[in-house]
């Protein structure tokens, strides 16, 4: 599909040799809403256009919450994780928004930052620098990130 503004509603694009959807470079706010393309041998879709919107499609995936693993708090310093995103298409970095999770129940420690570091076909690298520890050893926190392509 070439072309701006195109809107698919309840296509289906499966078991194909190639991919169910493409959707080409030149391509600009293409919308799909429902239907499903899964079971193809390259893929289920190639999102090569700019803007493009996927609504209740089976087969890709444009939304994620994700959680890293448990990071300590009782230590200052950035605190970094590689959190696997599981996306149909990789994120910019401005789709990503980083969130703190709290583990343990503690007030005292400080952030300086927490931001998304990297984004790639696979993983969003999430950063955070604690300034003040907590004075609880073992405190833990994690990084939340929601993610809409």
């Amino acid at each position: 599909m070439e072309g701006d503004r195109f809107q698919l509603i309840g296509c289906i694009g499966t078991g194909n040799t190639s991919r169910g959807l493409r959707i080409q470079a030149a391509a600009d706010a293409t919308k799909v809403i429902g239907g499903e393309f899964s079971g193809n041998t390259a893929g289920q879709v190639d999102d090569g256009g700019t803007n493009s919107t996927f609504v209740k499609t089976t087969g890709y995936v444009n939304e994620a919450q994700i959680e890293s693993a448990s990071l300590t708090l009782d230590s200052t310093g950035s605190k970094t994780a590689l959190i696997p995103h599981g996306l149909s298409k990789a994120p910019t970095l401005k789709q990503c928004v980083p969130h703190l999770i709290r583990e343990t129940a503690v007030t005292d420690p400080v952030f300086g930052f927490l931001w998304v570091e990297t984004v790639d076909a696979t993983n969003v690298g999430v950063r955070a620098r604690v300034t003040t520890a907590s004075a609880t050893g073992g405190a833990t926190f994690r990084i939340g990130v929601n993610i809409k392509v």
